[in-house]
């Protein structure tokens, strides 16, 4: 999960870089003056390991695809080599730093930021800017010098990537694997990010500034020349209707034209300049003259001239017989011409109805010049193009009387002036006009009254004609249009500038911009350095401050969270420094003023005098050491393990250290183990003593009854069997009393509610077997309705033991033995208290009452010795006590336990 996280995010920062690239792209070019993406994929596997080269696979793939590529297979797969080349690029620039430069780096010295630059930029990027261009062209390289200039702008872009990119980024995410290293701090991370950041945005500006300023200046130089690409169109078609007009004079002026004539007066002028693919001369035929006018034509060379009539396209007959016939008669030039030679022009014709027809009748009526659309022309099918009809009038009456009637120009029409035009022939003049100026054209035939219109040439495309993918302005491209009214017809020309379109003018631009690129990329590599410098000063202080800190941290820890009590005296015996442990033995009020004064304030005069020897002792002999139980100023009395040590100051004079340890519970477990001890001792004597007594009776018992049973005393050997089963009885009680000892000593049991009346209900019929229950008289006083939260089996065990030993020691002379139970709650403890009038426990044997193996009554009732000792002892683990109160006559025994949690009405 984290390494996806991590991958996402690489990708996420390649692709946001690359729209910052995008924004250093000079119009009109693909080429960016800075490629940050190269240096953070460098970056992203310094700092994060070779094993995220996918992630900047996967941004330069999206980045790239996003830009460049096309939404199918193709524009998929033309994005892929850019995408290797990053990945391997950014691959092999990292194998090159990690063999020359130890990782990771802090940036602290010149070599190591140089070294970055040099192997993973200079070296490195030529990879991609090698391999992706050579890809684009399929390993085939048609034009070695765009191939250089294009590697070498890929190269640059990359290389001012990595310069300014890759050292910031290694000085921010590079994480200190060596513990003895400094991270970076966060200051020279804000210093060189904030100063890069700067510089940066200043850059860009300037780019933008220049670039919008170059941009303004190379469409202002485009609009002039679309303006002079509009004038070579004009030009053209001013150019052919002047020879237009030129013969329609000749035609009209003069009465007999032959075809050889006809050749002589436009010799020069269907040069290829003048884009005209060819001029003819239409006379107006009659039915009657059509014979006549066959013969005649023939007569001048033309051996198989027939009028002729289009049925469809590459479909020419003898048209059929009309009223009147406009077939060319005479056209130059008659090689590329000679298929229209005799073609009726009047005509019905499939191609293009009649609408030439009512063109030429618009023409002999108006007296103007006039243009078809386009279509396809009978000279050359295969290609289209358009033809300007010119009307003829006899004895040039158009000229002299403009304002004539139609009738009178229908009547005066002699045929009409044809010019011939084939879209590539004609636009050829303009199109080399505007390559020249690196420009593209388009010409559209323009209907307004329809609002749509046609293509009619293309300089785009191979046949000049409709494309097959429409064509959409690039970044840094221009446009222009001009409308031209040609003859009844309406043209616009739109211009388009290449797409590097004038950049040779842009070399300024690249040098100012990278020259800035590459200052702020030294400045930042300076910055770098000289916050490393400042950095390794402050690292220097920082460890001395540390050093310096720490011996502080350490004496305040000896000297104020130190448990023991930390003192110096000196040689006046005054206590000039202590802990927080040694000031917090004196009262609140009087801690201010310890300090500068003697021990003798706040404490007796036997310890103060204690003290003033142990000290004597410390400076006379060196140190001394001694156990001491002291009463505290606060009136804490405690044991203390106290060591004086001398010791002398840099100025020669001596103190006195002091350090006293809280020995309290130690000696507290000693004086514990001590007793523990002595109980032991008598514990394996007693028990060694008793569990051996009964064993060795019966053992004896048993073999004078196996002697009786030889000697057939059948009685004699059953009252010793008697006997050795009494004893063996004793032995498990007395071992059934020692297994509840170590339980009660040892046994760990959770607190439970439980209920105290039928806690003593259940005792009392457990021990209502016992000889002389039943003459014994029991009441119960308990005061406790709710259910109390306690150890069950400490105090059930108690409870048994107490009433157990009243039935037991009840006194058999007493008329009406009693036992009284009684409970009740007391400033949340529980009292529960036995009192009976039987035997009691004798004054003499009180004070070791609660002793193990104290049998006070043994005629009376045989036992172990160890009930009230298991009682002690239960009483302390439930953190209450039990006590002996002598009455009158019998004894009385009360339990006093704190009660846990919250207690409950019983049910």
């Amino acid at each position: 999960m984290k390494y996806l996280a991590i991958s996402f995010a690489i990708i996420a920062v390649y692709f946001l870089a690359g729209l910052v690239g995008l924004e250093f792209t000079l119009t009109g070019s693909n080429s960016s003056i800075i490629w940050p993406p190269a240096g953070i994929a460098l970056a992203a596997l310094i700092c994060k390991g070779p094993r995220f080269a996918p992630a900047v696979f996967a941004g330069a793939f999206l980045t790239n695809f996003t830009h460049f590529g096309s939404p199918d297979l193709a524009g998929m797969l033309s994005v892929l080599p850019s995408a290797l080349g990053a990945m391997v690029q950014a691959l092999v620039g990292y194998a090159l730093i990690a063999r020359f430069v130890r990782l990771p780096t802090m940036l602290r010295n010149i070599k190591d930021p140089l070294l970055v630059v040099l192997l993973g930029g200079i070296i490195a990027c030529l990879i991609n800017a090698l391999f992706a261009n050579a890809a684009f062209s399929g390993f085939v390289i048609t034009d070695p010098i765009a191939f250089a200039q294009n590697s070498f702008a890929w190269w640059a872009g990359d290389v001012l990537g990595v310069m300014i990119m890759t050292p910031l980024l290694m000085l921010i995410c590079t994480k200190v694997v060596d513990p003895r290293m400094h991270k970076v701090s966060a200051a020279r991370k804000v210093t060189v990010a904030s100063v890069m950041v700067i510089m940066f945005c200043v850059v860009m500006y300037l780019f933008h500034v220049l670039n919008s300023y170059e941009y303004n200046e190379r469409e202002a130089r485009f609009i002039r020349t679309s303006y002079d690409i509009s004038e070579s169109l004009q030009h053209q078609l001013n150019i052919a209707i002047k020879a237009l007009e030129m013969n329609e004079r000749y035609f009209a002026t003069s009465e007999q034209v032959n075809a050889n004539d006809f050749r002589a007066f436009n010799d020069g002028v269907l040069t290829e300049d003048s884009g005209i693919y060819g001029l003819a001369w239409i006379p107006k035929i009659t039915r009657d003259e059509r014979e006549e006018f066959e013969f005649a034509l023939r007569a001048q060379g033309y051996k198989d001239f027939t009028i002729k009539q289009r049925h469809n396209l590459g479909d020419m007959d003898v048209a059929d017989d009309h009223d009147v016939y406009f077939p060319i008669a005479y056209t130059i030039p008659y090689s590329r011409n000679e298929k229209a030679h005799g073609f009726d022009v009047y005509a019905d014709d499939p191609v293009v109805g009649y609408s030439r027809r009512q063109l030429l009748d618009f023409a002999r009526d108006n007296g103007k010049v006039i243009a078809t659309p386009m279509f396809p022309i009978v000279q050359a099918e295969s290609q289209y193009g358009f033809i300007l009809y010119y009307p003829v009038y006899r004895d040039n009456y158009r000229r002299q009387n403009d304002t004539m009637r139609i009738e009178e120009r229908r009547e005066r029409l002699i045929g009409f002036i044809n010019g011939i035009f084939v879209f590539p022939y004609f636009m050829q003049p303009i199109r080399q006009n505007a390559a020249t100026y690196g420009v593209d054209i388009a010409l559209y035939e323009v209907h307004v009254s329809e609002s749509r219109e046609r293509l009619l040439y293309d300089s785009r495309t191979a046949n000049h004609m409709e494309p097959t993918e429409a064509f959409s302005l690039k970044n840094g491209q221009y446009k222009a249009s001009e409308i031209f009214h040609v003859a009844g017809q309406v043209w616009r020309l739109d211009m388009f500038s290449t797409v590097g379109y004038g950049q040779g003018q842009s070399w300024i631009l690249w040098a100012v911009v990278v020259f800035s690129l590459l200052f702020t990329g030294f400045i930042c590599l300076f910055m770098i350095l000289i916050t490393a410098r400042t950095e390794i000063v402050e690292a220097m202080v920082r460890k001395k401050t540390d050093e310096l800190v720490n011996a502080k941290q350490f004496q305040d820890l000896i000297m104020y969270h130190n448990p023991d009590l930390v003192f110096v005296k000196n040689q006046a015996l005054e206590i000039v420094q202590a802990n927080h442990a040694f000031l917090e033995a004196y009262p609140e009020y009087q801690r201010e003023h310890v300090i500068g004064r003697s021990s003798k304030e706040g404490y007796s005069k036997r310890d103060y005098d204690e003290f003033l020897a142990e000290d004597m002792k410390a400076f006379a002999q060196g140190s001394s050491e001694k156990i001491e139980t002291i009463t505290f100023p606060d009136g804490r009395k405690r044991t203390l393990l106290t060591r004086k040590i001398r010791f002398e100051d840099s100025k020669g004079e001596p103190f006195l250290l002091g350090l006293s340890r809280d020995v309290t519970e130690r000696e507290t477990l000693i004086a514990k183990l001590t007793d523990t001890n002595v109980e032991l001792e008598e514990f394996a004597y007693r028990t060694s003593h008793d569990l051996r007594a009964p064993l060795v009776s019966s053992s004896k018992l048993l073999s004078m009854a196996d002697i009786a049973l030889d000697n057939d005393q059948i009685d004699h050997a059953r009252k010793c069997i008697n006997h050795a089963e009494t004893s063996i009885k004793k032995l498990e009680a007395l071992i059934n009393d020692i297994l509840q000892l170590t339980q009660a000593k040892n046994g760990e049991e959770e607190v439970q509610d439980i209920n105290l009346k039928i806690l003593v209900t259940n005792a009392l019929d457990k021990i209502s077997n016992i000889d002389g229950y039943d003459r014994i008289k029991i009441i119960q006083d308990i005061d406790v309705n709710q259910t109390i939260a306690v150890c069950k089996s400490r105090l059930t065990l108690i409870v048994e033991n107490l009433l157990s030993n009243a039935v037991k020691y009840a006194d058999p002379q007493e008329e009406q033995p009693i036992i009284r139970i009684s409970a009740h709650f007391s400033r949340k403890n529980l009292v529960f208290k036995v009192e009976d009038n039987g035997l009691g426990i004798p004054p003499e044997h009180q004070a070791q009452l609660f002793s193990m193996f104290k049998r006070f009554h043994p005629k009376v009732s045989f036992g172990s010795g160890l009930g009230l000792y298991m009682m002690k002892k239960s009483a302390d683990i439930l953190g209450g006590e039990i006590h002996f109160e002598p009455p009158v006559k019998g004894a009385c025994f009360v339990l006093k336990i704190p009660l846990h949690g919250k207690t409950q009405d019983a049910a």
